[in-house]
């Protein structure tokens, strides 16, 4: 077995101590994402292992990028907290080979941030899947899949590390098994399937005329730092919400906001 793995700084650390790591041969990492490239280097040079950053899909780089994975003929590729897609010119390649560790409860939550969107959207539980990469983002064939139970006072933060232990766990002692195929792929359910945009930093506004207090507690603590906050405008300025607040304290700032008591707001948020 020869693996390559798609993968950032985390998802790179997360094989330290997983019986696949003498079997990773290349890394590769994408040309958007700058976290910890030196421990990264560090972590291939001592393991022997290669180390590509993948370019942009219409760059002149690509298809010298895409040759070089193939004439190492490897058997597997997993990605794990890839942030760029694995084209199909490459899966072709990896038939029934190439899985993918996503940090939600498929086909719940495909796409970008779903540790946060499981918050915002008042779910109570999320998970970690492992499947089988296809050409169309998180839809393929679910091979194993982990239940989190996200908890009234978790937040992205909280919920992350639980996350990250689940899927510590599968990458430990269960990965390997489902690289020689012993477990049976499942379809997933489209009927059940949601799909999220990638967040930015316009989305956490709170407008307290329009939202529940329930959606702006999920909002406030699927953001907290070191994301940037969700934010409430006023006439003067913009506030970021700090830290988690119970629902008695967003209850609270909601009368705040109707009296215009912004000394008494920054007091609870920050």
């Amino acid at each position: 077995m020869k693996i390559a793995l798609f993968t950032n700084y985390l998802g790179l650390f997360q094989f330290e101590r997983s019986p696949l790591k003498e079997k990773i041969k290349l890394v590769v990492r994408a040309h958007n994402r700058f976290e910890k490239l030196e421990e990264m280097d560090k972590f291939c040079s001592i393991n022997n292992i290669e180390i590509l950053t993948q370019p942009p899909y219409d760059s002149p780089e690509y298809e010298t990028f895409s040759k070089k994975i193939l004439d190492l003929n490897l058997s597997h590729i997993i990605s794990n907290q890839y942030s760029l897609i694995i084209r199909q010119n490459l899966l072709e390649k990896f038939p029934d080979r190439a899985i993918n560790i996503h940090w939600s409860k498929l086909p719940k939550n495909r796409g970008p941030n779903p540790i946060q969107w499981s918050i915002i959207k008042n779910e109570f539980e999320t998970g970690v899947t492992v499947h089988h990469l296809s050409d169309t983002i998180d839809q393929g064939p679910i091979l194993y899949q982990e239940t989190v139970l996200i908890e009234e006072h978790d937040t992205w933060v909280t919920l992350m590390v639980k996350l990250k232990e689940a899927s510590n766990q599968i990458i430990e002692s269960k990965l390997d098994e489902i690289l020689i195929n012993k477990l049976l792929p499942v379809t997933q359910q489209e009927q059940d399937a949601t799909t999220n945009p990638r967040l930015n930093s316009d989305f956490p506004k709170i407008d307290f005329s329009n939202m529940t207090d329930r959606t702006i507690f999920n909002i406030i603590r699927a953001q907290i730092p070191p994301l940037a906050g969700a934010y409430l405008e006023t006439e003067n300025e913009t506030i970021r919400f700090g830290k988690r607040l119970s629902m008695e304290e967003v209850e609270a700032v909601r009368s705040m906001v109707s009296e215009g008591d912004i000394s008494s707001i920054k007091r609870i948020v920050l």
